[in-house]
């Protein structure tokens, strides 16, 4: 069961690019709280905003696996990557940062990525699936770095897909 623990703004790392290159190039060096707090980062900026309300009050909650958060106003529960294109994802979040870097180098080959991700064929196609439902909307400019590549992703609106 979670309890808060804490109140009202929760505040997020802001990292610097040189920061963001070192976690990039090995995931696996770094925690899952780690790298939620870079995907915080990319999805929020400097202060975590509820994913069902923008105008209200976030809770920090005491968590097993994955941090999260808690919405004053719905009561909500949330994550990062609530409401994303990541949404009932299981992977850990190291490896759906190697995915992301792996994907915007160029890496679109289920076997290879298989592989590399060491998950099914199935896991796989169905990350690579969402990300081509919305590789055609990215613009030109949010293409030229992965930082920016990466917040376009997490706030991608999911209205527009199904996702499964």
């Amino acid at each position: 069961m979670t309890k808060r623990i804490s109140k009202h703004c929760v505040f997020i790392h802001q990292f610097t690019n040189e920061e963001i290159v070192e976690i990039v190039k090995n995931p696996y060096n770094y925690t899952e709280d780690e790298i939620n707090e870079l995907f915080a980062y990319f999805r929020w900026g400097d202060k975590v905003k509820s994913a069902f309300d923008n105008t209200t009050k976030v809770y920090k909650m005491k968590y097993d696996i994955r941090p999260k958060y808690k919405c004053s106003n719905t009561q909500f529960e949330f994550s990062v990557i609530t409401n994303t294109i990541f949404h009932r994802t299981k992977l850990k979040y190291n490896t759906i940062l190697l995915a992301l870097r792996e994907y915007y180098h160029g890496e679109k080959r289920i076997p290879a990525l298989t592989q590399t991700l060491n998950c099914s064929q199935d896991t796989v196609r169905r990350f690579l699936s969402r990300l081509s439902n919305i590789e055609a909307s990215i613009p030109q400019e949010e293409k030229k770095n992965f930082i920016s590549f990466c917040r376009y992703i997490f706030n991608f609106k999911i209205e527009k897909y199904v996702i499964t």
